[in-house]
């Protein structure tokens, strides 16, 4: 989801009703995906199987769904990137996530081309 520190109102966050929109549905269709499969692999394999659960791969996968989306809206620092010469016609991108952004640029500041 896009979530961005919005300096004019106080620093909430701001979310983007379009971006968790387009999320939401592919989620969805996924899902409805999954409940497909399903439904059609839980059947019985022999004659004496009665088979499984028709819904337990929806089952695992929206457990998964949600801790994803639990652990997407965290926010446990700050990221910092960089792009870097490493030689006349190459650029090195370097992306840095520390619990501040002093610690990030230092980091950054540190970074060494070898072998280049």
């Amino acid at each position: 989801m896009s979530a961005e520190r919005s300096q004019r109102r106080g620093g909430g966050v701001r979310i983007d009703a379009v971006t968790v929109m387009l999320v939401s549905s592919i989620l969805l269709l996924g899902l409805v995906m999954v409940t497909s499969a399903s439904i059609s692999m839980s059947g019985p394999k022999s004659p004496g199987d009665l088979g499984g659960s028709p819904f337990s791969y929806l089952e695992r996968q929206l457990v998964l769904t949600l801790i994803g989306c639990s652990l997407a809206g965290r926010d446990d620092g700050v990221t910092v990137e960089r792009v870097v010469h490493a030689t006349a016609n190459q650029l090195l991108w370097v992306q840095v996530r520390a619990e501040d952004r002093g610690t990030a640029n230092r980091v950054l500041d540190s970074v060494e081309l070898f072998g280049m």
